[in-house]
């Protein structure tokens, strides 16, 4: 290898040493043994956002991945982002089967907090990801497109924390009590004892029937990974035990249990050899087996404004309160029927100074899914009017009634299915949807007509013909637009670049065109056990179609939900795209079918994701290959005019001939604890090497930014590249040879070129 580590003295003479700025949790504190005295260089380094020239790269995004339970408690990765970055990525809990229920409805409160906490930060938030094949609620999408004869689960409890206050939790030991706070169901416990130490009824009132089989999802999140046992019984009866695992931060856990032994249960979780924290949000449950149909019921009348009923429907304004005006014939949509009609006047104070009233017959709470179209035009031009949700009309429970609209002269139709939040059912539910049409400061006469207002349900007793694939397509672009409306409401516009299409590419050409397929089920360009894991959307939508339709509803939704659309960029983010061993094929691929997406004129894909999760090689010859594909990628990529992110990057090491008990078993991969001073050297040498090209070559105005994809370095116990040293800090948040190299290629030190012949 060519040890690039010979010109770190130099570059700290140069860097502009001073004392650390970082907080006093994120500094590299080194107490002598002699051992570590050759880590003190570290502490000359100021933090990273610092090093990037921002006259010369004045967009360039740094960014950093967290998970989102810690960054919202203002954690360490709360305060390594605010300190070190403009940028946070969430790792999971902007995915689809972190935000999806079995029944369709939606929960985005998770990322509405992380939202406002990267404000209050100052950081940027960049979306990850609107269509993937993984992480995606199977449960749901599986039962849209069901066979003929096939049965969809039917939902039978469903427990929410954040709508669910005051409810009393039986648990033991007393000394250790259990609350309700912020929204979850907190369960702690101090050290660590038997199992049955400590024991809690997460759910109960679940009206199961003995022989039957069931699913239940816990999402929760957890100070650490850990296992604990759930069982499913009533007092004095036979119980189902189940054992789960866990990893640190937020997550949900499936459990299927069969032959269920009481007729109406409770789930008990025994978590005593945890010791740590478990933060319950919900626990739902659904019956394998069980046939069951989705119906919308109406929640108000004469929509059409062809009655004279107008209970569902009132207006305020110039200090009065009562019925919309019913326009005369010939005022309607259609130019021949009666629309709802309301004059707000000049200069008004505030926007609900006059306001459209639209009241549901049921109360809505949190969790339950809606369906709302309506046809509207104004006398003038009228940008960006706000929604509330209220109870009944003038009751406010929240500023977003999820309905956000822009006038003009012309009749548009508004349509959505969204999922009532916490935040808009309030603690007794909404019934109402107030549109502020004061936010208009002209004197304007606003027009609604064929109004829908309905609510899903599920009832019980339904059967399944099946679908044609022509059908289940337009269910699942219904679905399609249905996430993403939701996601994009609950962004408010402040998410502005997202993957649109997560990791698209198989490794394989199936059809002998000379480049990768798409992943698939039905075309076997993936694993059986990735067949049953994953939701292949494209099988059902095309492969062209897939990812235009994600493109064209996000442009959609992201202007109806205040974004300017000139601002929202929107890429394709896949991995492998530096491999050697294709010579970058699976990249050129890529660029092949983004050519394809493109060609229709209209969808517009703004960029390009590379997640680079690498490792350093301590073989010369495998490391300048490495290094060789890097460079060729970034060519590649540069050559596309399309803006270049590298999205996920992580770095191990890897060291043939390094002795075994040093490795990762089955791997030539290093544990972290076995990594020596030489080798940080190395990886620090390549992320100077990765940084600094990445400048190098993409134009300054198509560089989007870099995502460094871990913090610290990987536990044993995690999922993702266990005890890997793949951080730019360790586990104690001290600083590593790895932050000097990122350090060094931000701040353009040049290195000794690599061999690329």
């Amino acid at each position: 290898m060519k040890q690039y580590h010979k010109i770190i003295a130099g570059i700290i003479l140069t860097i502009g040493v001073s004392a650390c700025t970082d907080e006093t949790l994120l500094s590299y504190s080194v107490e002598k043994p002699e051992s570590l005295i050759q880590y003190e260089y570290l502490n000359n380094y100021d933090v990273l956002k610092s090093y990037v020239d921002r006259a010369k790269y004045p967009d360039f995004k740094l960014g950093l991945a967290i998970v989102a339970g810690d960054f919202n408690s203002k954690g360490a990765q709360y305060e390594i982002a605010k300190n070190n970055f403009n940028e946070i990525t969430a790792g999971n809990c902007m995915k689809y089967s972190s935000c999806v229920r079995d029944d369709g409805s939606m929960d985005f409160s998770t990322v509405e907090k992380l939202i406002k906490t990267a404000k209050s930060a100052g950081l940027t938030l960049y979306g990850h990801t609107l269509a993937w094949h993984s992480q995606q609620n199977n449960t749901y999408l599986n039962g849209l497109v069901l066979q003929e004869g096939e049965t969809l689960p039917v939902q039978i409890y469903n427990i929410d924390y954040s709508v669910v206050t005051d409810k009393y939790i039986w648990h033991q030991p007393e000394s250790e009590p259990v609350s309700i706070t912020d929204g979850y169901l907190v369960i702690k416990n101090p050290s660590v004892k038997e199992v049955w130490g400590v024991e809690t009824i997460i759910a109960d009132e679940i009206k199961t029937t003995i022989g039957d089989n069931y699913m239940a999802y816990i999402k929760m999140k957890s100070s650490g990974a850990g296992s604990a046992k759930v069982l499913f019984t009533n007092w004095g009866k036979p119980a189902v035990e189940q054992n789960i695992a866990f990893e640190e931060g937020e997550q949900e856990i499936a459990i299927q249990v069969d032959n269920i032994q009481t007729d109406n249960t409770f789930m008990l979780m025994q978590s005593g050899s945890f010791a740590g924290t478990l933060q319950i949000a919900s626990v739902r449950v659904s019956q394998k087996g069980g046939v069951g149909e989705k119906k919308y019921v109406s929640l108000i009348e004469n929509g059409d404004a062809e009655g004279e009923k107008t209970d569902n429907y009132r207006k305020q304004g110039a200090g009065t309160y009562g019925k919309p005006i019913i326009g005369e014939a010939g005022t309607g949509s259609d130019g021949k029927g009666h629309a709802f009609i309301i004059e707000s006047p000049a200069n008004q104070v505030n926007g609900w100074d006059t306001q459209f009233f639209l009241t549901s017959n049921q109360v809505l709470k949190a969790g339950d899914k809606v369906h709302l179209s309506f046809k509207y035009r104004a006398d003038k031009d009228t940008p960006n009017i706000g929604t509330q949700s209220q109870g009944n009309p003038t009751e406010y429970i929240h500023w977003d009634g999820g309905a956000g609209i822009s006038f003009t002269t012309s009749w548009q139709t508004f349509e959505r299915t969204m999922t009532i939040s916490a935040d808009q059912a309030g603690t007794n539910g909404m019934k109402t949807i107030a549109w502020n049409l004061a936010d208009c400061k002209e004197e304007n006469t606003f027009y609604f007509d064929d109004i829908v207002f309905e609510r899903e349900e599920i009832v019980e007793g339904g059967t399944n013909e099946g679908s044609s694939m022509e059908e289940k397509k337009e269910i699942l672009i219904q679905a399609m637009d249905t996430w993403i409306g939701g996601m994009m409401q609950a962004c408010g516009g402040y998410v502005t670049a997202w993957d649109a299409v997560n990791e698209p590419l198989s490794g394989t050409d199936i059809d002998g065109d000379g480049f990768f397929d798409l992943q698939s089920a039905t075309r076997n360009t993936v694993s059986e056990n990735d067949k049953k894991s994953n939701f292949y959307w494209q099988d059902y939508l095309g492969d062209v179609d897939y990812v235009r339709t994600v493109v064209k509803l996000a442009r959609k939704h992201f202007a109806e939900t205040g974004g300017n659309p000139n601002d929202l960029k929107l890429f394709i983010n896949d991995y492998n795209l530096e491999s050697t061993w294709d010579d970058n094929h699976k990249l050129k691929s890529l660029i092949k079918w983004i050519e394809k997406w493109e060609a229709d004129g209209v969808t517009q894909i703004d960029g390009i994701g590379t997640q680079m999760h690498i490792s350093c090689n301590m073989n010369d010859e495998y490391q300048r290959d490495q290094e060789r594909h890097v460079v060729q990628m970034f060519e590649l990529l540069a050559k596309t005019g399309k803006l270049v992110k590298i999205s996920e990057l992580d770095m191990g090491l890897i060291d043939d001939g390094a002795p075994e008990e040093n490795k990762i078993p089955n791997s030539n991969n290093i544990k972290t604890e076995c990594l020596t001073f030489v080798q940080h050297l190395a990886m620090a040498d390549f992320y100077q090497f990765i940084v600094s090209k990445y400048l190098e070559i993409i134009p300054v105005e198509q560089q989007y930014g870099i995502t460094q994809w871990c913090s610290t370095d990987s536990p044993v116990e995690s999922g993702w590249r266990a005890n890997q040293p793949i951080g730019l800090w360790n586990l104690q948040y001290q600083r590593k040879p790895a932050y000097a190299g990122f350090a060094n290629g931000l701040a353009g030190e040049t290195i000794a070129e690599p061999d690329l012949k």
